[in-house]
Parts: structure tokens; C-alpha cells; sequence
């Protein structure tokens, strides 16, 4: 059994026209998409900050795209930190060397 795992931040995720209608860099915006991810942000952002989380550095390569079925995007977006990054990238490391 495969199981895909898709993990880009979000510049890497405009550079590839996810945003886009068609997945096309010079298609229209897909609005849909954009607005769900943004809400995805918000949501996560709302979530810390009524735990008193201050994540203090949101940016572009600190949200992070996964693959997911729960939408037609095909991923959902998640606020992470660079701690959290250097972990699922070893994780990730990890689980190749496994199967390798």
C-alpha cells in the first residue's frame, strides 16, 4: 500500500499555480481555494491564541500545505514552526529510509 504525503509551504504552493483555476500559472485566481486556506490560517492562528500562543512569525514558509481528501484542494493548510518542520522532515526522513 502507497500512501502519498504531500508537504510544501505556500510560496512553494503559489509557485506551482495551486491557487490558480486549472493549476495554471496564468489562470484566474481560484477564490475558493484561496479563501479556504485563508480561513485554515485564521482558524489555527484563533485556536493558539485563545491558548495564550503567540506563534510570532507567520509567514509564507511557516504554513504548511499537507495533502488531504477532506476538500477538493486536495490539501488542508497548518500553521507550523520551525521546530515543527525540522520534526516531520525527520519523521519523513525516516519513514523513506524505512521503506527504501
Amino acid at each position: 500500500m502507497s500512501v502519498q504525503i504531500l508537504y510544501h509551504d505556500m510560496q512553494d504552493a503559489l509557485e506551482r499555480g495551486w491557487f490558480r483555476k486549472n493549476l495554471s500559472l496564468s489562470g484566474e485566481p481560484d477564490m475558493l481555494a484561496i479563501i479556504s486556506t485563508a480561513q485554515e490560517v485564521v482558524s489555527a492562528l484563533a485556536y493558539m491564541h485563545e491558548r495564550d500562543i503567540i506563534h510570532g512569525d507567520v509567514r509564507g514558509a511557516n504554513i504548511m500545505l499537507c495533502s488531504s481528501t477532506a476538500n477538493s484542494r486536495g490539501f488542508t493548510a497548518q500553521v507550523v514552526s520551525k521546530l515543527r518542520i525540522c520534526a516531520m522532515h525527520a519523521v519523513l526522513c525516516y519513514a523513506v529510509q524505512q521503506h527504501s
